[in-house]
C-alpha cells in the first residue's frame, strides 16, 4: 500500500483512544523496487466493527517540510 517494502519501523507510535475508536499514526521507512527510500506514515483507525487504514508516502523533503509544518504549529499552542 505505501508503494515499496517496509525497512523500518519507528519504535514509537501516536495513540488516541475516544470511546470505542482508536487511531494510531506510525511511521516508516518504504524502500522501492528500484532502491529509492521514502518515509511512509500509516493511519489506522478502528472501532468496534470497523477497520481503515490511509498510508501516506512522502520524499525526504516533504517529509521535511511536514516537521517544519508541525513545528510551526507547535510554536502557536
Amino acid at each position: 500500500m505505501l508503494g515499496g517494502t517496509i525497512i523500518h519501523t519507528a519504535k514509537y507510535e501516536v495513540v488516541q483512544t475516544e470511546g470505542i475508536a482508536k487511531t494510531i499514526i506510525r511511521a516508516h521507512v518504504i524502500e522501492t523496487k528500484t532502491g529509492s527510500k521514502h518515509v511512509g506514515l500509516e493511519l489506522s483507525e478502528s472501532a468496534k466493527l470497523a477497520v481503515s487504514m490511509t498510508p501516506i508516502k512522502l520524499t525526504k523533503q516533504e517529509a521535511e517540510s511536514l516537521i517544519y509544518m508541525v513545528k510551526e504549529v507547535i510554536e502557536k499552542t
